[in-house]
């Protein structure tokens, strides 16, 4: 699964009566995003690009390259609004995109295998050293060994599981700050940021037309 970096999401009301009514106008949208998302191969000529569409029409468009990956998808449908007590009905359209790093995907994963495990391992370390700890202290002394009411060894699991968790936050963000540096030092990551601005400013010139009406 994908970390997004950054992400795009618009919805335009489209100026139609009705669903059929919409059907060239969303096809002409459509086209003019696939448009838009061609358009980086002339800042980038390795991108891979792949376009596909759903039973309902709707688009999605899958920008790769080494380093990192873009999404981009359309999605229409009729809503519903209430004005001055009467219902009325509207066909909307949104784009949405998103983007994801490489490297940031990996640190993401190999973060959370470490946090489950290091807030597991610390709530069952943590207990056993206090308990050993305590038992060896009262053998010493020559005292019999007691046994914890179940609050307080629920206590110290909850103390070990925290422990855990804060030292696997703590290694998640040193993992994603060496994914970012790799990216930076790759040029992934500054393909990637001239790309995404590049697209943003073509959805906007898209939709800027009906967010007028």
């Amino acid at each position: 699964m994908s970390e997004t970096l950054t992400a795009y999401r618009k919805s335009i009301k489209l100026p139609v009566s009705n669903w059929e009514e919409s059907l060239p106008v969303r096809e002409n949208l459509d086209n003019q995003v696939h448009q838009a998302v061609a358009s980086l191969s002339a800042l980038e000529p390795d991108l891979q690009i792949a376009r596909s569409a759903d039973e309902r029409g709707n688009c999605a468009v899958r920008v790769t390259s080494t380093g990192f990956e873009l999404t981009i998808s359309t999605r229409s449908g009729q809503d519903t609004v209430f004005q001055a007590g009467e219902r009325r009905t509207f066909v909307s359209y949104t784009i949405s995109a998103a983007s994801s790093l490489s490297s940031l995907d990996r640190a993401t994963a190999v973060s959370r295998e470490l946090s489950f495990l290091l807030r597991g391992g610390g709530a069952l370390l943590f207990a056993g050293l206090f308990f050993w700890g305590i038992n060896a202290l009262l053998s010493l002394a020559g005292m019999m060994i007691i046994r914890m009411p179940a609050v307080v060894i629920l206590g110290l699991v909850s103390a070990g599981g925290w422990a855990g968790e804060r030292l696997g936050s703590s290694l998640s963000a040193r993992l994603e700050a060496r994914a970012f540096s790799t990216a930076e030092r790759s040029g992934s990551l500054p393909k990637l940021e001239s790309l995404w601005t590049h697209l943003e400013q073509r959805l906007n010139d898209i939709v800027r037309e009906f967010e007028k009406a």
